[in-house]
């Protein structure tokens, strides 16, 4: 039997780790200090959960908390665009990511030429007049 290789908590358990230390003090980029008390273990329907506290000034307390939240940067590709998605079966999405291969094209491109299509079906402009007449 392969001996399991032990692997450092991620995520909720190393915060709940970190923060079970008593009163161990965090600063924060804007030079404020958090205070995190020992987890206390509270009682809910579902079980039992054990909840860290974080004391400090409500704008640390939220910095503290969404500071993994972050919005990633976006790829300069992306600007000035907006995502458009719908959910379909997954032999949908095999058959188009098929379809892309095949062409040697991207699903996006396979999008682009879809919504022409369409747009042209209706009587609307399509992609290119749209974001020539958008500049």
């Amino acid at each position: 039997m392969a001996a399991k290789s032990k692997k450092k908590p991620g995520g909720l358990l190393a915060a709940v780790q970190k923060a079970s230390k008593p009163d161990s003090v965090v600063e924060t980029p804007s030079a404020d200090v958090l205070t995190m008390r020992a987890p206390e273990t509270k009682s809910f329907d579902g079980g039992d959960v054990l909840a860290a506290t974080i004391d400090g000034p409500p704008s640390v307390q939220s910095e503290a908390l969404n500071s993994k939240r972050r919005k990633p940067a976006s790829a300069p590709s992306r600007k000035n665009t907006r995502l458009i998605a719908g959910h379909f079966d997954p032999e949908v999405a095999r058959q188009l990511r098929m379809l892309a291969a095949e062409e040697d094209t991207t699903i996006q491109e396979l999008l682009r030429e879809a919504l022409d299509l369409l747009f042209a079906k209706k009587g609307k402009a399509q992609i290119t007049a749209l974001m020539q007449s958008h500049r």
